[in-house]
């Protein structure tokens, strides 16, 4: 799932890949189960890598700029199988 992960962030240039590498060692301490609310989630690329990482896990995405609603549902259209 890491390397699943990993390649989703490193399709976007605002989270380095060390930088992703660090979230998804972080992410898989958690538990299995849990909720997440990611604020200022852009177009994101971030939530669909805390999804890959835990597949059961509720996660809320909340951004104010809404032009990245429609850029970023086509962008996860195509590497995630996310509810919008």
């Amino acid at each position: 799932m890491k390397d699943e992960a990993l390649k989703i962030l490193d399709s976007t240039t605002m989270i380095t890949p060390e930088e992703g590498s660090f979230i998804c060692d972080e992410l898989s301490k958690l538990p299995e189960k849990g909720t997440m609310l990611d604020i200022g989630t852009g177009l994101g690329h971030s939530s669909v890598c805390f999804g890959k990482m835990k597949p059961h896990w509720m996660i809320y995405t909340v951004d104010i700029y809404t032009p990245y609603f429609e850029v970023g549902k086509k962008s996860l259209a195509v590497i995630a199988d996310v509810a919008l």
